[in-house]
């Protein structure tokens, strides 16, 4: 090979230049070539100890576990510039939302990059989060848009998805628009980082929204008709709304791709124990309900979480998630007016199957839970939903 450079070019931003370099320099390296990467021109570049740096050539860099000095790095990016040059991007959403708006009476409350912190769509580094925040909002406004932005929609709840935010909270002009914060569940997380996100939340004083709820996001092999996936997905439900405290959470996603209902043997369609658990977080849930403190002091993998609903606050819902053999659970200190409760229940052989009703005596109530199942009670008769 003669070539004393091999230049990479391609037809639009995010389409894959900087990891095809990535790969040719690491090959090019393991079969023994002194190559290495050059970024000759960057714009959205990063700013960090009185030193401009590229973040595609920082990201060759560390593929190919090379580690220049500060001339040998300001000779492979000798031109860095700070504003990002991809406005046509911006423009492009600015254009098709108001497009939806003109053309069909469209026009959504909030827009989001998807999962930006591991490039589902586009790749955007944490430094140059910002700039596109304010790149997209600063064009929505152009074009008449009402629409607002999404902090975050960043690929799982865990603490290092939420670092990726942290350029961007510290750029008041970057957070002007944004309507609400939202992460996706997959894979899960404990519950002090659920807590951290609520919290988050609450300093910025905006909604928060689970914009991506799903256990296992390998979706061609999710076993999501097995009881036990419908286990895992309640699971990570309760631990959601008790510690996250999100405003919505969006099931991913009524699809083929993790469907709530299966097809029998004669092709017709047949619920499964996922759609059970949803229609009883949704019919039982209604949209305004406020959670209530809620301790489990029963056992080991019983979930809970409580609810209050309706415009006086009267109406009362408690989840209970029981993800072991069948067990008597007592309960105390339910609102006193709560005199009749409905019975809901999900097992391995129902789905929201009304079961009748209870009566709590003082405030107290004891009632068997089915082994791996949910069990809900609530003021809302089902017949209603």
């Amino acid at each position: 090979m003669t070539a004393q450079g091999i230049f990479i070019t391609g037809t639009d931003t995010g389409v894959g230049k900087t990891l095809v370099t990535a790969a040719l320099v690491s090959v090019l390296r393991f079969g023994g070539m002194d190559a290495v990467p050059m970024k000759p021109v960057q714009t959205g570049a990063a700013r960090r100890n009185n030193r401009w740096y590229s973040l595609d050539l920082d990201f060759c860099l560390a593929m190919a576990s090379l580690q220049p000095g500060p001339l040998e790095y300001a000779r492979m990016a000798p031109y860095c510039f700070a504003k990002a040059c991809s406005p046509h991007l911006a423009a492009a959403v600015g254009a098709y939302l108001r497009y939806a708006r003109d053309r069909s009476g469209v026009e959504p409350e909030t827009f989001a990059l998807n999962e930006p912190d591991g490039g589902a769509s586009i790749l955007v580094p944490p430094e140059v989060y910002p700039t596109v925040l304010r790149l997209l909002a600063g064009e929505l406004r152009r074009q008449g848009v009402r629409t607002r932005l999404a902090l975050g929609d960043v690929g799982n709840p865990r603490e290092d998805a939420r670092a990726y935010l942290n350029p961007a909270l510290g750029d008041p002009v970057a957070l002007q628009q944004v309507a609400w914060v939202s992460f996706h569940s997959w894979c899960g997380a404990a519950d002090d980082e659920y807590a951290a996100w609520a919290a988050l939340a609450d300093r910025l004083r905006l909604p928060l929204v689970v914009a991506e709820a799903g256990v296992d996001p390998d979706w061609q092999h999710a076993p999501v008709f097995r009881h036990d996936y419908a286990m895992r997905e309640m699971a990570m439900y309760f631990a959601l709304l008790t510690h996250a405290r999100p405003q919505a959470v969006l099931l991913w996603e009524h699809s083929d791709d993790y469907p709530v209902l299966a097809r029998d043997a004669d092709g017709r369609f047949a619920t499964t124990a996922r759609w059970g658990l949803q229609k009883q977080w949704i019919a039982y849930t209604p949209r305004g309900s406020l959670a209530i403190g809620c301790n489990v002091l029963t056992g080991d993998r019983l979930d809970a979480c409580a609810f209050v609903h309706g415009a006086d606050g009267a109406g009362f819902t408690l989840h209970l998630g029981n993800r072991l053999g069948a067990r008597i659970c007592r309960i105390d200190k339910l609102p006193p007016a709560q005199t009749v409760l409905h019975v809901v229940q999900t097992t391995r052989d129902q789905r929201a199957r009304a079961m009748g009703d209870v009566l709590p005596q003082n405030g107290e109530l004891r009632i068997e839970l089915p082994a791996e199942s949910m069990t809900t009670l609530t003021t809302i008769p089902p017949a209603e939903r």
